[in-house]
């Protein structure tokens, strides 16, 4: 689901965001209605207990303590490093061919491109230069980036630095949705990016 932020009605006000700017949360500026394009009953979710426990608040139900939702979280922040550390490279999606990806994940790297070809016109260095590279990149599901290597230089070290520079000035990207987040932990690919006069396109 997308908002546009410039036809939104007035009536309409913005209450939560991902570290994107992505809008995630909306409420009625004077009915009681809310409304989050999140997933709270995920196990996936640190945050969920704390959403599901402001909801039950807000139709007037007594909720779980505050001291009760801080021990929930941390555990399940616990419990997802252990899975972590236990599954290893198991838990991380290697994408090599376009042709392989689901809806979820070619939705999620034409975010990526969009954010990083945006960021990438306006880092494009002086003097005309023009070149391909290939690099990898790896994000954690919560969106932080983990790690952006070069593969193959574009013969300039100006440009290769700029890609680089890019994909790192992006970050945090887009958290995995729930369907993802339950395969897979970490999404590994590899692309290449082209600088010419028009600017930055990667493929």
């Amino acid at each position: 689901l997308i908002v546009d932020e410039t036809s939104l009605p007035h009536e309409l006000t913005v209450t939560a965001r991902t570290t994107a700017g992505a809008i995630m949360g909306l409420s009625h500026v004077r009915e009681n209605l809310h409304g989050v394009q999140f997933h709270p009953e995920s196990i996936a979710s640190v945050a969920g207990y704390r959403i599901l426990a402001s909801f039950l608040q807000i139709c007037g139900h007594v909720t779980t303590s505050v001291e009760t939702l801080e021990a929930l979280e941390t555990q399940i922040l616990r419990l997802d490093q252990q899975a972590e550390q236990k599954l290893g490279d198991s838990r991380t999606r290697y994408l090599t061919n376009v042709g392989t990806l689901n809806t979820d994940e070619a939705a999620y790297l034409a975010m990526w491109r969009r954010k990083c070809e945006r960021i990438g016109s306006n880092n494009y260095p002086p003097g005309n230069l023009q070149g391909e590279l290939t690099m990898r990149v790896v994000i954690h599901h919560s969106g932080k980036l983990l790690e952006v290597a070069l593969l193959r230089s574009s013969g300039h070290p100006i440009l290769d630095e700029a890609a680089l520079a890019t994909v790192r000035q992006a970050a945090p990207y887009q958290p995995f949705n729930v369907a993802m987040r339950k395969r897979y932990d970490r999404l590994s690919f590899t692309r290449t990016w082209r600088f010419s006069r028009r600017g930055a396109l990667i493929n």
